[in-house]
């Protein structure tokens, strides 16, 4: 095969077109645990078993207390099927710094407080 022939071969791969990437292909690690990511100007959660959630995300509203003890909001995230995750969107429990409704105003409570 002549070089002319080698330079034209080299030239046909270069412009073969690469296959098109998945939204989720690049996300490379998943730490062994759901988490959230933040994509293209939104958020989705990457199950365990590297499978895209469906549902809601909500972000939500904690209070939290520095080292010179003041009180700032942060948030974290709650998912329709309940579970939660840190700004990181690294799984955390249940935070009790809620800030806004209550656990019973959310079920849809009637129950009025004093």
């Amino acid at each position: 095969m002549s070089n002319k022939q080698k330079l034209l071969d080299n030239l046909k791969n270069i412009t073969k077109k690469e296959p098109e990437q998945t939204r989720f292909s690049q996300i490379h690690s998943n730490m062994g645990a759901d988490r959230i990511y933040g994509v293209w100007g939104g958020l989705e959660l990457i199950n365990r078993d590297m499978s895209r959630y469906n549902g809601k995300i909500n972000k939500r509203s904690i209070t939290c207390v520095d080292v010179q003890k003041n009180n700032f909001r942060s948030y974290v995230y709650e998912t329709a099927d309940g579970r939660w995750f840190d700004r990181a969107g690294l799984p955390i429990n249940k935070p009790d710094n809620l800030v806004g409704k209550t656990d019973e105003s959310e079920e849809g409570s009637t129950e009025e407080t004093a």
